[in-house]
C-alpha cells in the first residue's frame, strides 16, 4: 500500500495544526501496518480503464477523435476513478483494471467480478476484448456506455464498435440531438429506479439495437442483450451523464442482479467542490489480507459519530468474530439473511478485522 500526504502553508508560512493531523496520521499507519503490508483490493465490479499501446494518441487526455462530441470530458483515469467513487456512494466496491507497456494490474480471469464497466474513453486491444467476450459467454455482466471499443489500442477510431454483438447493437454513425431525459421502460423504472427519469442530455450515439437485443429506454438510449450465459447493458450517452448519481447507479446495480455488498442505515452525504459537489460522508476501503478481510472507515468530517452498517454476508464468510484494530475492541456481528449488521465509531478511522473460523 502506498500512502501519500501533501501540506499547503497559510499565507504567513505556518502549518498550524496539520502537523499535528499529519502525527496522527502516522501513528494510524503505524498501528495498522501489518494490515496494510501485501493487502489486495476485494472488489465485485471492474472498471476498465484499457490497455493503450505505446504509440496510442493522447491516452490519459483529450483525444482529437472527442472534438466533434460536445459532452463534457475529463481525462479517462479521472472518469474511471469516478465510477469507483460512485459505485462506492451506492455500496459496491470496485477496482481499476488496467494494462499499459509493463504495468498492469489485470487478472489472469475476470470470473472473480459481478460485473465489468466500460467507459466510453476506453482503449482495448484484441486479445483484452476478447477475454471480455469469454467472461460474458460464461456468465458475467458488462455495463458500457457511448463509445466504449469505438477506437482500437492506438486510439485510432474504428468503423464499428468492436463489442457491437456483445451489446447487441448497430451503429449508425455519428451522433444525434436527442433533448429528452433517459426514460427506462415502465416496469424497470418503477422497480429499480422508483420512478425517477434522468436529466436531459442532448446527443447520443446513432445506435439501434440488433434484433435479438431488447431497448429498455425511450429512443434506444439503452439496450440489453443476452450474451451466451451473460449479459450486458449497453447506454447509447457518455457515463458523465450519470455522474455522481447514486441512484443511477443503484438502480442499475440491482437491475442487473448485484445487490450492494456495504451499506449504510441512513448514509449521510457530504459537500465538496470539485466536478461533484455531494459525495458520501465515509470512504471505505476492502482489503484482502493473509489475516482475513478489513475493512477501512474514514469520515470525512471526523465527528467521531457512531454508525450502523451491513456487510453481504458473502464477502467475509464464515467470519464468526471482528475487532477494531486502532483499539483492540471487539465489533459485535449481527447475522440478518445474507446481510451481517455492525456498528463502529469512525475516530476519523476504523479499520476493522474480520477472523475466519
Amino acid at each position: 500500500a502506498s500512502i501519500y500526504l501533501a501540506l499547503t502553508p497559510n499565507h504567513a508560512g505556518e502549518y498550524g495544526e496539520d502537523l499535528e493531523a499529519v502525527g496522527e496520521a502516522g501513528k494510524w499507519v503505524k498501528s495498522v501496518k501489518d494490515y496494510l503490508d501485501h493487502a489486495k483490493p476485494h472488489a465485485d465490479v471492474g472498471v476498465i480503464l484499457g490497455t493503450p499501446s505505446m504509440d496510442a494518441e493522447n491516452f490519459g487526455n483529450k483525444n482529437a477523435f472527442w472534438n466533434d462530441y460536445n459532452q463534457t470530458q475529463i481525462s479517462p483515469e479521472t472518469e474511471a476513478m469516478s465510477i469507483c467513487e460512485d459505485l462506492e456512494n451506492a455500496g459496491y466496491f470496485s477496482q481499476i483494471l488496467y494494462a499499459y507497456a509493463d504495468y498492469t494490474n489485470w487478472p489472469a480471469s475476470l470470473s472473480k467480478f459481478k460485473a465489468i464497466i466500460l467507459p466510453e474513453h476506453v482503449e482495448l486491444d484484441e486479445e483484452h476484448l476478447q477475454k471480455i467476450r469469454d467472461y460474458v459467454r460464461e456468465g458475467g455482466k458488462c455495463i458500457a456506455f457511448g463509445h466504449a471499443t469505438l477506437i482500437d489500442e492506438a486510439g485510432k477510431r474504428l468503423a464499428d464498435h468492436a463489442l457491437a454483438d456483445l451489446f447487441g447493437i448497430q451503429n449508425r454513425g455519428g451522433i444525434v440531438y436527442a433533448p429528452a431525459p433517459i426514460e427506462f421502460e415502465t416496469d424497470l423504472k418503477k422497480k429499480y429506479f422508483r420512478g425517477v427519469t434522468f436529466d436531459p442530455f442532448f446527443e447520443k450515439m446513432n445506435i439501434i439495437a440488433s434484433p435479438d437485443a431488447r431497448v429498455i429506454a425511450k429512443e434506444n438510449k439503452a439496450i440489453y442483450h443476452k450474451y451466451g450465459e451473460g449479459e450486458s447493458y449497453y447506454f447509447a450517452v457518455g457515463e458523465a451523464t450519470f455522474r455522481g448519481n447514486t441512484s443511477f447507479w443503484t438502480g442499475l446495480s440491482r437491475m442487473a442482479g448485484m445487490q450492494p455488498g456495504l451499506q449504510f442505515q441512513n448514509p449521510p452525504s457530504h459537500e465538496r467542490g470539485g466536478f461533484k459537489k455531494y459525495v458520501h460522508r465515509y470512504v471505505t476501503i476492502l482489503n484482502e489480507t493473509s489475516q482475513g478481510k478489513v475493512l477501512h472507515i474514514i469520515d470525512r468530517q471526523a465527528s467521531s459519530s457512531r454508525v450502523e452498517l451491513s456487510l453481504l454476508t458473502e464477502i467475509i464468510g464464515d467470519a464468526a468474530r471482528a475487532e477494531a484494530i486502532e483499539s483492540g475492541e471487539e465489533v459485535e456481528l449481527l447475522r440478518d439473511g445474507e446481510r451481517t449488521l455492525f456498528s463502529v465509531t469512525p475516530d476519523p478511522v476504523v479499520t476493522i478485522l474480520f477472523h475466519s473460523n
